[in-house]
């Protein structure tokens, strides 16, 4: 599970800071290194050498909505569903995320290797 703290003006003008999680478990990764020709990973590399910004963004886009939850209280779940992941898609705290992405790079490969690699 990834943890990212991020901070973003809120849609009433405050300024926000607080915690959002992502998480692959192993059968989704399991899925996502069979759904592409040489594995996720080898994917992953090859979106990186194209510097295509709409393919970055996408690729990024995809594995946030894939992998954003909440853990439940008592730490045993962690809990996806559309309402959830649509709710952070529709919050600054998203655009917060993939502006960081965008402009440190170093950030969001960690953030894909980290996220495959669990």
């Amino acid at each position: 599970m990834i943890k990212k703290t991020l901070t973003y003006q809120d849609y009433n003008g405050n300024t926000v800071t607080n915690d959002h999680y992502f998480n692959l478990n192993k059968v989704e990764i399991l899925k996502l290194e069979a759904t592409y020709p040489g594995g996720y990973a080898h994917y992953l590399e090859e979106i990186g050498k194209t510097n295509n910004p709409l393919q970055i963004i996408e690729t990024l886009e995809d594995i946030v909505r894939k992998s954003y939850g909440k853990k439940s209280e008592d730490g045993i779940r962690f809990i996806k569903s559309k309402e959830i992941t649509d709710t952070f898609l529709e919050s600054n705290a998203y655009v917060a995320l993939i502006e960081d992405f965008l402009t440190n790079p170093e950030q969001a490969a960690g953030f894909m290797s980290g996220i495959i690699t669990q």
